[in-house]
């Protein structure tokens, strides 16, 4: 299923019960709508900034965190599981106990190896009417960047707020979209259009748009690297074929002679691999050290893998030794079946 987030540009529709209540409603019975939700911002693209706040158990410390502001079917819409707790419910409004749902992060940070369920944070300097209930823990969500570790130590941690209590000047409606004859984009404009129709939209676009712009220059630099790191392979198991291919013409009297005296074609045939793959070796030990000295030049543009990932250079040296293996070992098969006669007398 596609998903599609549009940010009104002007605010919010008209108010508490009849402007996004009323939206919400009017998308959910839309043909080909599956869920429907209202945040303050949207993975990818979130725009909350830090905040500050006080945590249970550390009265001392005052946390930074990112604000969010959801409806109960947030998570649902957007694809965000729920670790531990449970999620909003329609019951969490203005006059009830105050309630939040914590990132994991937030919650390996603030209570490392305990249960946050239950524990009570603090937003504001009134002890009693600024104080909310943690009742969730929500998997990490990469709202600003994709590219770049959100979740080191060093990083702020999400906080979501149930809409109904804290409810924003801005948000951003998510669609998850089903099967419909009409792209979710323009199910969205016609109910906005229904409601109100001097209401502009902006960024009407699916997740998977701004998935992909995130990451172009990344792709892009990552396929040059991938282009150039292939003909250089290329360019290795000819190099390697040629060299060895005059090394074992070098040495065709040599060779002539072994096999005239009675040694045998396939001790003939290991000695040169083995004296070949000698120096191979030696080549692929000063090449990963160049690799691991400089790998960190390109540790911009690596995700998900690191600049000296084991599996990587194990895979990599595994290639290069298959084919300098089949580099040596073809023109050293067809010396050992020339004629030793023929051999020497040429010589």
């Amino acid at each position: 299923m596609k998903e599609e987030n549009v940010s009104p540009a002007g605010g919010r529709l008209v108010g508490d019960e009849t402007g996004d209540d009323q939206l919400i409603r009017s998308l959910e019975t839309s043909p080909g709508v599956a869920s429907v939700a209202i945040g303050s911002d949207a993975p990818l693209r979130g725009f909350s900034s830090a905040s500050l706040l006080q945590a249970e158990g550390r009265p001392d410390d005052f946390v930074r965190y990112y604000r969010h502001h959801v409806t109960p079917g947030y998570f649902g819409t957007a694809g965000i599981e729920m670790v531990m707790g449970r999620g909003f419910e329609p019951s969490d409004v203005g006059d009830a106990q105050g309630v939040v749902i914590v990132g994991k992060a937030f919650a390996d940070k603030v209570w490392p190896g305990q249960d946050p369920v239950g524990r009570y944070i603090r937003i504001g300097p009134n002890a009693d009417e600024d104080r909310a209930a943690v009742v969730g823990v929500a998997e990490n969500v990469r709202f600003r960047d994709l590219t770049t570790d959100l979740f080191s130590p060093g990083e702020d941690p999400d906080v979501y707020f149930p809409y109904a209590q804290l409810p924003t000047t801005s948000f951003e409606i998510l669609v998850r979209s089903g099967t419909s004859e009409l792209p979710a984009a323009e199910v969205v404009r016609r109910a906005v259009a229904g409601l109100d129709p001097s209401i502009p939209l902006a960024n009407v676009e699916p997740l998977e748009n701004v998935l992909e712009s995130q990451t172009a220059s990344t792709r892009l630099a990552s396929t040059i690297l991938a282009l150039f790191a292939a003909l250089a392979v290329v360019l290795s198991g000819i190099g390697l074929y040629g060299v060895m291919a005059f090394f074992v013409a070098s040495r065709r009297s040599e060779i002539a002679v072994r096999i005239a005296v009675g040694v045998g074609h396939s001790r003939v045939l290991g000695m040169i691999v083995r004296q070949a793959m000698a120096l191979v070796g030696i080549g692929i030990v000063v090449g990963l050290a160049v690799v691991l000295v400089a790998g960190e030049l390109f540790s911009s543009v690596l995700y998900g893998v690191g600049s000296a990932d084991p599996a990587v250079h194990l895979s990599s040296i595994a290639l290069l030794a298959l084919i300098a293996f089949l580099a040596c070992t073809l023109p050293a098969w067809r010396a050992i079946r020339i004629d030793p006669t023929e051999a020497l007398r040429s010589e």
